[in-house]
């Protein structure tokens, strides 16, 4: 089996409407949700990258790291959230 590094979430390109990437499912358990990432939570920046300015189809390519931080606005409040990306079997 190989190994993939996961976000522990999945999300949805808003730019658009909402101005960032919207968070749509978080995998129970992962960092991403034990470091209180929040389904509907906006994400703006990632590791201090404006998302405005990524192509969200390459976003994966951001998660290629140990560790992560996002920018994220909930409820009209600015956060931001950092975890380690986790490594899973395929």
């Amino acid at each position: 089996m190989a190994n993939s590094n996961s976000s522990g979430f999945r999300c949805v390109d808003q730019i658009r409407s909402s101005g960032g990437w919207i968070v749509t499912g978080l995998y129970q358990g992962s960092n991403a949700e034990s470091s209180g990432l929040e389904i509907d939570d906006l994400i703006l920046k990632v590791n201090g990258k404006d998302v405005k300015s990524l192509d969200f189809e390459k976003r994966w390519e951001l998660f290629a790291v140990d560790a992560i931080e996002l920018i994220v606005i909930r409820h009209g409040v600015r956060k931001s959230i950092e975890f380690p990306i986790e490594e899973y079997k395929l």
